[in-house]
This record gives structure tokens, sequence and C-alpha cells, in this order.
């Protein structure tokens, strides 16, 4: 007959039921022969004394049994455990500190069960694949205190260690970025009804490059101090309504940029062209803010109206602080009343703006409110 034992080969299983059935009949003749003898004299003994017996046998074909597993190292006895108790974990080290998250290393031999205890409680329960492991711990608050503990299981006895030395973990606090100073002073020259000259004066900070912005869209990045607005030209001919828009109040807005990347507040200048402003929709009405997280506001709003076009043929576009963010679903995606702004710094004031576009691309003026993420 093939047998087959937590996945053991037959032979090895073949064995270990030898020695199973060797001890069994060893402890089954003591007990036989210690049952004749206490018997011996006597008529056939009362039917208690014969179960007694049993009982006995049974309790010694058992403790065959464990012994056998245990000399066959698939058990592992109390007393085996004490001689060999399970160390406290001492390679653990905490990284990657963030304000909501950290990650815990810890070093060992393979295979175990790690459990991480945060403040008392068990947060993560992994086993240990390689010699050294990395444990992400995350949904932390910021500038908060953790004491972090860990408790090794060693695999496949289950014999546990106690927990490890208490780790004191502080999240740090969001701390924003140092921006440079904004552009100021900005003034336009030589307005015609779809061009201008833009000048500011400089950022206090040394070494920054600006971005200008048109109606919200970025145009272009200069180190200068000054530029020409009007419509980008194309082959052959400019690209229609690229430039100022005629007839209407346009934003021009500059920023400071430092080498890291981080801009300065947007300084805005809203210059009037002259001439006959396209057929574009009303701004829209009752913008509002309709819920908000510590990275993402949602607002809400009323739809522009227009003497072409029905309030489904209008599609919207989100402005953050003066920067176009995008269309409020997709460009093509009309009569949208409702949009998202995210990737927000938590507990920030925001500048939340909507404006109206139609088919024919003439665009309506920004309605704009203010809204804060909350605290994190």
């Amino acid at each position: 007959m093939s047998l087959r034992l937590f996945n053991l080969p037959s032979g090895f299983c073949q064995m270990f039921l030898s020695v199973i059935r060797a001890s069994a009949e060893s402890a089954g003749s003591d007990l036989l022969a210690e049952s004749r003898a206490l018997t011996k004299g006597t008529h056939m003994g009362s039917a208690r004394t014969e179960r007694g017996f049993a009982l006995r046998r049974l309790a010694g074909i058992g403790a065959a049994l464990a012994a056998s597993l245990s000399l066959l190292g698939l058990m592992s006895s109390p007393a085996a455990a004490a001689v060999r108790p399970l160390p406290t974990p001492t390679k653990v080290v905490v990284t990657q500190l963030t304000p909501q998250s950290f990650a815990l290393n810890i070093g060992g031999t393979t295979p175990k069960l790690y459990s991480v205890f945060i403040n008392g409680q068990i947060t993560i329960s992994i086993v240990q694949s390689s010699s050294t492991i990395s444990i992400p711990v995350r949904g932390l608050t910021q500038n908060t205190d953790y004491t972090v503990r860990v408790q090794e299981i060693l695999l496949p006895s289950g014999r546990t260690s106690p927990l490890s030395a208490p780790i004191l973990v502080h999240t740090p606090a969001f701390v924003a970025p140092v921006r440079p100073n904004a552009p100021t002073n900005l003034r336009a020259s030589a307005v015609t009804a779809e061009s201008a000259t833009l000048s500011w004066d400089a950022s206090t900070t040394s070494g920054v490059t600006y971005r200008f912005y048109l109606n919200g869209a970025f145009r272009e990045t200069t180190s200068a101090t000054s530029l020409f607005v009007g419509p980008l030209f194309g082959f052959p001919n400019p690209i229609p309504s690229s430039g100022l828009r005629p007839g209407s109040a346009n934003r021009l807005g500059v920023e400071a940029v430092n080498s890291a990347g981080v801009a300065s507040a947007l300084a805005e200048l809203i210059v009037t062209t002259p001439g006959t402003a396209a057929n574009a929709p009303t701004a829209p009405t009752n913008l509002r803010v309709s819920s908000v997280t510590n990275d993402r506001i949602n607002v809400l709003w009323n739809p522009s109206t227009d003497s072409q076009f029905t309030e489904t043929q209008l599609a919207y576009r989100l402005f953050l602080d003066g920067r176009f963010v995008g269309y409020t679903c997709s460009q093509y995606c009309f009569g949208s009343t409702s949009g998202s702004a995210g990737q927000l710094a938590p507990g920030t004031t925001y500048r939340i703006g909507i404006e109206a576009i139609n088919p024919n691309g003439a665009i309506s003026n920004v309605t704009e409110i203010v809204a804060t993420t909350s605290a994190p």
C-alpha cells in the first residue's frame, strides 16, 4: 500500500509507522504484564478494573506516539521548547519615515512569521521570505508618537518569541516647501485686440525663472522680466484663439520658480482688449463647495447659459489658484456641473475657478471661490 503523510515519501511513512507500532506494542506489553501481576490469584476481575487497564493502555500508546513524533522531529515537546527558547527580536530598524508612514526593516533567519504591534495592537502579520524584510506601515497621523514592537513566530513549530524592546516613532509634521517670492508690479503695454506686452518686477528670491499663464493656461517659461503675448504661430497662419480674447477681460499670470521646482504664488493682471467679443456663454453661478478632504476639494455650480447653444452643449474648465487644471470631466463631456481638484496640501486655502466654453470655443468669464482642505 502506498502511504502519504504530511506529503512525505511512502518509504519515510512506512518507517514512521514501524516506529509507532514498535513503541505502542512495547507499551502495551508492559501494561499487559502489569495487569496480570495485579490480578494474579484473583478471579477474572471487575469490569471497572478491565476498563482501567484499557484506558491505561491507550495512554501508553499515546505517549509512545508522542515520543515517536518527537524522535522524528515532527512534534516539539514542551521540554524541548523550554531548552531552545526563541530569542527576542533585536534587528528591528525604522526607515523611510514620513508624516503618515514608515518602513520597518527586520533581519533574521527564515522562515518566520512576524507580528507588528503598534501601540499594543497587532497591526500587521507577515511571513519573512528573505534574510531581511521591509514592512510598510501606513495610515498614520502626522506629528504623533507611536510605540512599535515585534514578535517572531518560528515556522512550522509555532513557537513565539517575547516582544521586542519598544521603539518610539514620532511622525513628523507636514512642512510646506519654502516658496520663492512672487514677482510684483505686473503691467501691460501696446495692447491690441489680440496681443500685448507684459512686464513685471523681478522676484526678490535669487536664481528663479518665470512661468507665464494666459487665462489660466500655461504658455511658456522665461528668465526675462517681460514678454510678448499674442497669437501662437503655426504653419502657415497663426493658431486661432491663441492670443488675447478681443473685447474681453484677459487674465495674465506670472509665477517665480526656484531650482527645486517650487513655485511662488501666481501674480495676476487683468487686461481688457479692444474689439468685439465673441458670443460667449455667461459665467457659471452659485459656485460652492460640496465636500472636502485633506487633499481634495469638490465643487458644484449652476450651469451657464448661451444664446446659441443649450446648457448640455457647454463644457467647463477648472482652475486652481488661477492655473488651468483641466476640463471637469473631459473636453467632450458637456453639461457637467461638478468638478474636483485633487492632490492638494492638507489645511491649505485655494482659489477654485470655473469657466464655461461653448462648441465654437468662446469662453465665459471665470467664477471663483475660496476653499480650504481639511487638517491632516
